[in-house]
């Protein structure tokens, strides 16, 4: 509620915080090591997955026209009470 009335307050403009595009880091700053015969990852690498993997989906959903406005919706807010990070992350790039 604080946020909406901020908005109204300052002329701010909610899509103003939606990013059309996710910015990764390149793979220098996130490598995969491995460590006695494990291949080891930081968790952004796997976030960055998980996004992949669940706009991938909501674009097949769009694009077969099987699904409804309101169904599509009920799927992204399951898809982001899956992990809070991941809610964020998805919420940029899906909204």
């Amino acid at each position: 509620m604080e946020l909406a009335k901020h908005f109204l307050q300052t002329n701010m403009e909610p899509k103003w915080m939606v990013l059309c595009l996710l910015p990764v880091l390149p793979l220098e700053l996130r490598p995969i090591i491995q460590i006695d015969g494990k291949l080891m990852s930081l968790d952004i690498n796997e976030l960055y997955g998980r996004v992949l993997s669940q706009n991938n989906t909501f674009i097949n959903l769009l694009t077969t026209n099987r699904s409804t406005a309101g169904e599509l919706d009920l799927l992204r807010v399951k898809l982001g009470k899956k992990n809070y990070l991941y809610r964020k992350f998805y919420t940029l790039i899906i909204i």
